[in-house]
């Protein structure tokens, strides 16, 4: 895949060769599960989501009246659940829009899970089956992976890419034995950085 920037002018004829053939130019492609696309967003990969999400809601909607609320939570678990979780710290910092819409099918699974109001508050809910939001699962997640860091409890490979400040400077700070954290100005920044934390096979790492 050649990448790009989403917005700048970008050159249409390049063309990349591997042994004497051309490389076929795709605008997305699908590596482990996670669907990556040619300017580094994530929309695809949303959009497959909230497909497979909503078809499994709209089927919990239609028997939510003829099973109890622990097969619908069973459901919801099984079916629901793994798409949010598996890969969050890679794609859970899309922007608003894109997860707004993973949110809203988040809440109306929750909702039918208890057979709730269309304008209940998930608050409440989520608290009763022990689950997160989306946005809050994606919090929780980049903490636990900034804990096994420091903890060196991730391959090698992760801790190359996130030394601590005292392997940057030799400043006696108080913040010396926390992650270095450059000056990330930009989501396609943020997922290069992903990218490069990312190598084949360490996909479920980032679940």
């Amino acid at each position: 895949m050649q990448f790009k920037h989403s917005t700048r002018q970008n050159p249409s004829d390049l063309q990349i060769l591997l042994n004497g053939k051309t490389v076929e130019k795709v605008s997305f492609f699908k590596l482990l599960g996670v669907t990556v696309s040619e300017t580094l967003h994530w929309n695809h990969h949303i959009t497959e989501k909230c497909n497979k999400i909503a078809k499994v809601v709209a089927i919990m909607s239609r028997i939510k009246h003829e099973v109890p609320s622990d097969i619908l939570l069973s459901i919801y678990q099984s079916l629901i659940t793994p798409h949010i979780n598996y890969g969050i710290i890679a794609w859970g910092d899309s922007n608003n829009k894109q997860i707004s819409r993973l949110e809203k099918l988040q809440k109306k699974a929750i909702r039918t899970v208890f057979k709730a109001n269309y304008k209940s508050h998930t608050g409440p809910l989520f608290l009763k089956t022990e689950t997160l939001p989306i946005r809050d699962h994606f919090k929780y997640r980049c903490c636990t992976m900034y804990l096994k860091v420091l903890e060196n409890k991730l391959p090698p490979h992760f801790c190359a890419e996130l030394p601590t400040n005292e392997a940057i400077h030799d400043y006696q700070t108080r913040s010396q034995k926390e992650i270095h954290i450059n000056n990330i100005q930009t989501n396609l920044e943020t997922t290069l950085l992903i990218i490069k934390l990312v190598p084949v096979g360490t996909i479920s790492l980032l679940s």
